[in-house]
């Protein structure tokens, strides 16, 4: 009962506390920061490098038993579709090479596109507010965000 009361007393000033506060908030700045984006070279390499590891497996595998097409895979984005076309593979495992090519292929797009892409971030500083609650029976914080 303790902790129902405590819970409809925090809902009742977070509702008659929050509009005040957001009042109280200065807009936020509307000036954008123009960096490079470098969650796209982060994208880009993780995403180009994700299949790599299987793909230089399967030619060392390849290699070692006699199937030199196999050090194709060694190249990254063009090994698996070179791979797919020259080597005697069945068509599920030539689906899984042309799948991890197109995946490589994506990932040097974003690596080629990272330099001319623009990151608009906006500062919001004071979006957050976080104000004290207290009441006969309860002690808290309450919190208002500011979208």
């Amino acid at each position: 009962m303790n902790s129902f009361r405590s819970l409809i007393t925090a809902v009742i000033l977070l509702t008659c506390a929050g509009p005040a506060l957001a009042d109280e908030v200065p807009p936020p700045d509307t000036a954008a920061d123009h960096t490079l984006s470098k969650g796209m070279y982060v994208m880009g390499a993780t995403i180009l490098a994700s299949p790599y590891p299987v793909m230089a497996t399967t030619a060392t595998i390849g290699v070692t038993s006699g199937n030199d097409t196999m050090a194709w895979l060694y190249l990254p984005v063009a090994g698996p579709f070179i791979v797919a076309r020259e080597a005697e593979v069945p068509t599920g495992q030539a689906a899984a090479l042309i799948t991890a090519g197109i995946v490589q292929s994506m990932g040097l797009g974003l690596l080629i596109t990272a330099p001319f892409a623009e990151s608009y971030e906006e500062e919001r500083s004071e979006a957050l507010a976080v104000y004290p609650i207290v009441s006969p029976s309860d002690v808290g914080l309450g919190m208002t965000l500011a979208f």
